[in-house]
C-alpha cells in the first residue's frame, strides 16, 4: 500500500500502481478503507505506456463492467520491461 493508492501484480514480475480514486465506485480516503495487503482483486488495464513502461490500471472500471456485463478476462500482451 502506498499513500496514493495501491500496488497490484497483473502478472509474473509486473506490477503497477492502482490510484485511490480507481480503487472504489465511491470515494475513499485510504486504501486500507477498501483492501488489504494479500488481497484478490479483478482490476482492468487501462493503458500501456511501452515507451515509459508503465500500465495504468483500474479497479473501479471493472466494477463499473461488473454492473453493466458480466466480466470476460482479455488476455493483453503486457510490456517486457527491463
Amino acid at each position: 500500500m502506498i499513500p496514493f493508492g495501491v500496488f497490484v501484480q497483473v502478472a509474473d514480475e509486473i506490477e503497477g500502481p492502482v490510484h485511490l480514486r480507481e480503487l472504489a465506485l465511491i470515494p475513499v480516503k485510504t486504501s486500507a478503507d477498501v483492501v488489504q495487503v494479500g488481497d484478490n482483486i479483478t482490476v482492468v488495464v487501462n493503458e500501456i505506456d511501452r515507451e515509459r513502461c508503465r500500465l495504468s490500471i483500474s479497479r473501479r472500471k471493472n466494477l463499473i463492467r461488473r454492473r453493466v456485463t458480466p466480466c470476460v478476462p482479455a488476455t493483453v500482451p503486457l510490456p517486457e520491461c527491463s
